[in-house]
């Protein structure tokens, strides 16, 4: 048998216009660098403007929240500052007579100046002004309150150290809040002022004539509530019980400014 090879097709070859075309750039490549840097640099501004205008939005997005983010913690400090003025009046009467006889006569007096002062300076109504000597409910202003229900409750008990938050209020000496808090079944939630209150120069035990007999809160930790060496004690707390609803009512309080605008945040206080 007799093979016969027979050439194939001839292979495909750059023809022409483009065969010159590839010949000129291969000879002269130089020719190529000008127009490459010019396009490179093009492409890099372009690069550079779209991250600089990305960093304007962001920048103007951020001013924006941060400015919301500020009116809203002006508005509500504003509210509940007028809260505090009764804490304070409240307190002066604890520190002019710390016993407790004397301060369970004088409530109705004391209560009643709070909640007027309150009341001139705000249309935020108080729901309940409470003595909490060592943490414990002892006395309710009004006395017909909502709150009436909780008095022998103990803000240092184990269910109520992380809701009420009593210890930090200690540390912190000043007035502070906690809540919206439920503070007993079927009530309405409410935020809670608190100030603490102290007197130097006692001894360990006492008690300035404690309605549940106590000497100290149910817990405290280790020189918290009783300084040996200043022999400062901690008498407990003068506390001002406001309604949360009105703070979260209405189409255009505060929080739903926030919330419409898609910013997460979280309340907090220094």
């Amino acid at each position: 048998m007799k093979l016969e090879m027979k050439p194939g097709p001839p292979a495909p070859v750059l023809a022409g216009r483009p065969r010159r075309l590839w010949t000129v750039l291969r000879q002269n490549y130089r020719l190529l660098i000008p127009p490459t840097v010019l396009l490179i640099l093009v492409l890099a501004l372009c690069l550079f403007a779209v991250i600089y205008a990305t960093d304007e939005v962001l920048e103007s997005q951020r001013g924006l929240m941060e400015s919301t983010a500020q009116a809203t913690a002006e508005a509500i400090q504003l509210q509940l500052s007028v809260v505090t003025g009764s804490l304070y009046t409240m307190a002066a009467f604890v520190r002019v007579n710390p016993d407790w006889n004397q301060l369970a006569r004088d409530l109705p007096i004391a209560g009643a100046t709070a909640t007027k002062e309150m009341e001139r300076n705000s249309n935020q109504g108080i729901s309940g002004i409470m003595y909490l000597p060592f943490g414990r409910v002892a006395a309710v202003y009004p006395e017909n309150s909502l709150l009436a229900e909780g008095i022998g409750g103990d803000a240092f008990s184990e269910q109520t150290l992380d809701s009420l938050q009593p210890i930090e209020s200690v540390r912190a000496r000043r007035p502070t809040f906690a809540g919206p808090s439920v503070i007993f079944p079927d009530a309405p939630a409410f935020l809670i002022a608190r100030y603490p209150v102290f007197f130097s120069d006692v001894e360990e035990e006492e008690a300035w004539n404690h309605p549940f007999n106590m000497t100290a809160p149910s817990f405290c930790p280790p020189g918290l509530c009783y300084n040996a060496t200043s022999r400062e004690k901690f008498w407990g707390f003068v506390a001002s019980y406001v309604l949360a609803g009105p703070f979260f009512a209405g189409r255009a309080n505060r929080f739903d400014v926030l919330g419409s605008s898609n910013y997460s945040f979280k309340n907090l206080h220094k």
